[in-house]
């Protein structure tokens, strides 16, 4: 009996350790593993990897693990640091960044879309990752971009003298548009200095010349069209004294048009507005390469100092001896453009403009009237008409032709008159020399 008691108490005892977790453990199982990363969706998106263009022509390493950014191209020992600027489009719209050396060069593209592109000389190639990389050592060419600056052009040091010397800096009370103002210059002439004087060079078949304009570009004039017929060359040839001053008068006119029919006036062929070599003047002012330079006799000129290929300066310091001097009033062609332009920049009375436009008025109402009985005839020869229409109406050409060339000549006048107290200027502060 005591012996299955014993027994009993055992097997209970063994069955208490099972119960409350005595014993031996249960065997282990296998250990669990990490999730494998994510392929990153784009290339962009890794920042540290080796890259290969397209073609596979060209390696990389890119380095945006850390700061600053890095790149070593294979088979170069040189590691760039890299800075990373926005890339937008003119609206103003997010296309990218570019990745730009310390040289100021883009060398990598990365697209809003997450594509990768290396620069290559003008080259932009499309690149992908292609293997795992190593991160790169310190940058051997390192530091923000720095831009390159332009060797200044070779006109641009005389331009800065030119501007020193030139009426709207040693008279500053004198504006843009003075400089077509013969009161104006006369007054400028008395108050300048030997060091404001120069004389124009005229650059070579390369080069380009200097024209004439009136006034600065801001007080530009009026200016007609043309029409269906007009008067030829012998109703020019009528007006002798436009002729003798390079001007063409011509009429036009349209057989439907009440309105619009006008007096124009050109160029003859063998007058022109280009600036005579050895001419003397004041710098009336500089801007950038632009020179506006005037005459003794009040002829205002556009002056390019960058004449590209040609290596000379078309303007020199100095007067110059007065034997080499071009005979004065080089230019003294006139139309209504010029006119009105003198006018809008206040350098004539407006009177003189709008008793021109007057007579063009006369003349539209002249000839709109003459055609009107063709508009309902049947099989009219139009252009013989024209010359009827503009005869009958020639009383009206010779009526603008006087008042312009009265314009001219008083004009002329009063510039000769600047020329003479100009010239006795230079001679005074001995800018002849």
């Amino acid at each position: 009996m005591r012996t299955t008691i014993l027994t009993s108490c055992s097997f209970a005892f063994a069955l208490c350790l099972t119960a409350c977790g005595g014993g031996a453990p249960p065997p282990a199982g296998p250990a669990p593993t990490a999730a494998p990363a994510e392929k990153p969706a784009t290339d962009a998106q890794r920042k540290l990897a080796h890259f290969v263009t397209a073609d596979g022509m060209n390696g990389f390493t890119l380095d945006r693990s850390s700061t600053p950014i890095k790149l070593q191209v294979d088979g170069e020992k040189d590691i760039f640091e890299l800075t990373q600027r926005e890339h937008r489009d003119q609206r103003g719209e997010l296309l990218g960044y570019h990745l730009v050396d310390p040289t100021n060069v883009v060398r990598i593209t990365i697209g809003t879309s997450g594509a990768i592109s290396f620069h290559k000389g003008k080259d932009e190639l499309p690149a992908s990752a292609d293997k795992d990389a190593a991160p790169l050592g310190a940058p051997t060419i390192a530091g923000p971009p720095v831009e390159k600056v332009a060797p200044p052009a070779p006109y641009e040091k005389f331009a800065a003298e030119l501007k020193a010397v030139s009426v709207r800096v040693k008279q500053p009370d004198m504006r843009p548009q003075d400089a077509a103002d013969l009161a104006k210059l006369e007054a400028a002439f008395a108050k300048a200095d030997a060091s404001m004087f120069v004389r124009y060079k005229k650059p070579g078949a390369d080069g380009w010349v200097a024209r004439s304009q009136a006034v600065p570009d801001q007080f530009s004039g009026i200016g007609y069209g043309g029409g269906d017929f007009s008067t030829d060359d012998e109703e020019a040839k009528r007006h002798k004294g436009l002729m003798q001053n390079g001007v063409r008068q011509i009429g036009v006119s349209s057989p439907e048009r009440d309105q619009g029919n006008h007096i124009l006036n050109r160029r003859t062929d063998d007058k022109r507005d280009e600036l005579a070599d050895g001419t003397p003047g004041l710098v009336w002012e500089v801007d950038g390469s632009r020179v506006v330079f005037v005459t003794l006799d009040g002829g205002r000129y556009l002056v390019d100092l960058n004449q590209g290929s040609a290596k000379s300066v078309p303007i020199e310091r100095g007067a110059g001896p007065e034997a080499g001097w071009p005979a004065p009033l080089q230019d003294t062609y006139a139309d209504i453009t010029y006119v009105s332009s003198l006018a809008k920049a206040g350098a004539i009375p407006e009177a003189k403009s709008t008793e021109l436009e007057a007579i063009d008025r006369e003349w539209n109402g002249c000839v709109a009237k003459a055609w009107k009985p063709k508009r309902i005839q049947q099989n009219v020869n139009f252009r013989a008409e024209a010359i009827n229409v503009h005869k009958g109406c020639s009383k009206v050409l010779d009526k603008h032709a006087r008042t312009l060339l009265s314009f001219i000549e008083n004009r002329k006048a009063a510039r000769r008159a600047l020329h003479d107290k100009a010239v006795a200027r230079v001679r005074e502060v001995g800018a002849n020399k």
